[in-house]
């Protein structure tokens, strides 16, 4: 019988890199929430507070919260500041309300109805050094004349005014007004705008299930109030002095509990996945934490480093199994990692559920079998459309050397070269460790990651013919040649991932025994310096 070769041809990418990128989480956390994150409102308490965030121009109306501290700094860009520098009393947050007339209105929804005392409320630093001293929108409160210099015809005789209405059950229950600013005494040395905390008694709206704001001035304009529509609030007291006072908001990590199912920085976009019954996260969250020392959970979001790579604010943290993708198609250079501070403290320590590394026995106190020789290690698997490509190990603690001096836990920024991944648009992240336990790994699964870099590429598609690589026979059964893989590394690996076989080959032909593999199909790789090939074949 005539026996015929059977050439494959595959799909070569042809690759020109382009300018590189750089990942490095800053930017994403402030002293402030605005909705960008907040899905239409946030909750405190028996409250719940109405938020309007528009993606598109970065704009918010509602309520925000804030911890800013800017008493001084006048103008928009300092919109989210009381002008007390503070909460009431001291504390740390507060609530920021821009009243704007174009949305659903600015209000407070309760769980369950209730009468309230009271309020603190007072002016935010952008509302207040405007009426004190005017902008190029508003006037200042007391002159004679508007923003433009025309006499407007209050006589100086300014007000900023707050409204408040309860509901119940839809009825109106009854208003309450209270003055942000007021310059209409006949004796000037009263005038004033409010630059402390100021309690506002709610009593006379009764029962309620829901209240309104609304804010008006005397310096009107073309296109409605000019005076900035800002007020802040704070320490909410109900009939049966429950307080409200907000200090529950955190502002330097962020976890998923909003249930976008995950955030973008630069051109990588990280999954996350939120319990919202369980308030538990997976994936990837990121912060600014900066406690290097609390050991335990309730510090997981702590790099052990104190900071984020080379001395920056903000940083990803990864928990479980985790994965990224690049937007677009990206060649990986390099990232760093860091154990997180749960995770470094765990392994030097030990903990009620892990042991100490380097210890012979368990948390339990029992013999485990390790000997000491305990490890986390770190595997970093790339993907080009769903193919995988290649891994990366990193290992976060390492106690198997022979000398114990030689034994680490990581407690600093290390870098991670990823450039054996070549081409790729995701990557997932695991942890795997010499401590196991009937329900699975007991050290922390946490670690910390920043400053991804890598190459922006374009990619083209290339038919290539004989010249290039082909693989045969495909359907095989026993041996497959791979022809033209001179100087280049042959990688074959099951749809799992699991890499089979690895080798570095120098000659123009490579023949595979595949008699031992499982029937199946299976990805071949084959990597040059300038190019990357990849073929499923189908084991019979």
């Amino acid at each position: 019988m005539k026996k015929t070769l059977l050439f494959v041809s595959l799909l070569v990418i042809a690759v020109v890199f382009n300018a590189k990128s750089q990942i490095d989480f800053e930017g994403m956390l402030h002293d402030y929430q605005n909705g960008a994150t907040l899905n239409g409102g946030f909750h405190s308490n028996n409250y719940q507070f109405v938020n309007y965030y528009d993606a598109t121009w970065g704009s918010w109306s509602g309520f925000a919260y804030s911890k800013m501290t800017d008493a001084t700094t006048s103008g928009w860009s300092n919109q989210y500041s009381a002008v007390t520098g503070s909460g009431y009393n001291g504390s740390s947050n507060y609530l920021v309300a821009n009243v704007s007339p174009y949305n659903a209105g600015t209000y407070i929804k309760f769980d369950t109805a209730s009468a309230l005392n009271g309020f603190y409320v007072t002016n935010s630093t952008y509302a207040h050094n405007s009426m004190r001293d005017g902008d190029s929108f508003a006037k200042q409160f007391g002159s004679l004349t508007d923003a433009n210099g025309d006499i407007d015809g209050t006589n100086g005789e300014d007000w900023f005014l707050l409204t408040i209405k309860g509901y119940n059950n839809g009825v109106f229950t009854d208003s309450v007004k209270f003055y942000l600013a007021d310059y209409r005494f006949v004796n000037s040395a009263d005038d004033y705008i409010v630059d402390t905390w100021t309690m506002v008694d709610l009593t006379a709206l009764n029962t309620v299930d829901s209240i309104t704001f609304s804010l008006s001035s005397s310096d009107i304009g073309a296109y409605g109030m000019n005076t900035p529509a800002y007020f802040c609030l704070d320490f909410i007291n109900d009939e049966n002095d429950v307080a409200t006072d907000f200090e529950e908001f955190q502002f330097d990590y962020y976890n998923g509990s909003d249930l976008a199912g995950g955030f973008a920085s630069g051109e990588g976009y990280f999954y996350n996945d939120y319990n919202e019954a369980w308030g538990s996260w997976s994936g990837f969250s990121y912060s600014r934490v900066t406690d290097n020392t609390t050991s335990g959970w309730i510090n997981q979001y702590s790099a052990i480093t104190g900071e984020g790579y080379d001395g920056s604010e903000t940083y990803a943290i990864s928990y479980g199994v985790s994965s990224m993708k690049f937007d677009p198609v990206a060649c990986p250079e390099y990232l760093y990692v860091t154990n997180s501070t749960y995770a470094h403290n765990s392994m030097r320590d030990g903990d009620a559920y892990a042991k100490q590394f380097g210890s012979i026995y368990d948390a339990n106190g029992d013999i485990d079998g390790t000997n000491g020789e305990d490890w986390l290690l770190l595997t970093i698997r790339g993907y080009n459309d769903g193919i995988y490509v290649d891994s990366i190990n990193f290992y976060l603690a390492d106690y198997r050397f022979a000398d114990d001096n030689d034994d680490y836990i990581i407690d600093e920024w290390t870098q991670v070269s990823l450039s054996e991944l070549f081409i790729v648009d995701s990557l997932t992240f695991t942890l795997t460790s010499s401590d196991n336990g009937a329900w699975g790994m007991n050290t922390p699964a946490y670690f910390c990651i920043d400053n991804i870099m890598s190459s922006h590429v374009n990619v083209n598609n290339v038919d290539n013919n004989i010249s290039d690589v082909t693989i045969y026979p495909n359907p095989v059964t026993d041996i497959l040649n791979i022809r033209n893989t001179d100087d280049s590394q042959i990688i074959i690996s099951d749809l799992s991932g699991k890499v089979l076989y690895n080798k570095q080959s120098y000659n123009n032909i490579e023949s595979i025994d595949f008699s031992n593999f499982n029937t199946g199909i299976y990805i071949v790789t084959v990597k040059t310096n300038d190019k990357v090939t990849t073929k499923k074949v189908v084991k019979r």
